[in-house]
């Protein structure tokens, strides 16, 4: 499914849907935004950052970013983009990762304990 299907099938359950330079979003939430389709790894500039939240009267923003990006709140959502990688649904009992052994390694190889998010951490610093 391509992203103006996906955009078309919220569109048709009653939501707004806005296009910007860098993604789609649609209101998840009272005024809170949310960027799709939800594995593209996006960097709005604070220009449209700040139009999006005043034009729409947001107070929230959600979006994938690159891990290495500033000024954002790190997450759970990781996206594998490398085809050898399979994630196998089988527990652990039966010889392989399951799901979640899989997403706690990534955690452990791209954050330090020091750079998880902190109490208080809004993300985004205008």
């Amino acid at each position: 499914m391509n992203a103006e299907v996906f955009a078309e099938w919220f569109r048709r359950q009653g939501r707004h849907v806005y296009r910007t330079a860098t993604s789609y979003w649609h209101d998840a939430g009272h005024r809170v935004l949310q960027a799709f389709p939800y594995h593209w790894i996006i960097e709005p500039t604070e220009k449209e950052i700040k139009k999006l939240l005043w034009e729409k009267s947001a107070l929230a923003l959600r979006y994938s970013a690159p891990i290495t990006a500033a000024n954002v709140m790190k997450s759970y959502h990781i996206v594998c983009d490398r085809p050898d990688i399979v994630c196998h649904p089988c527990a652990g009992k039966h010889g392989r990762m399951s799901n979640e052994d899989l997403i706690m390694r990534a955690w452990s190889r791209f954050l330090s304990p020091d750079s998880l998010p902190k109490a208080g951490n809004c993300g985004y610093t205008p």
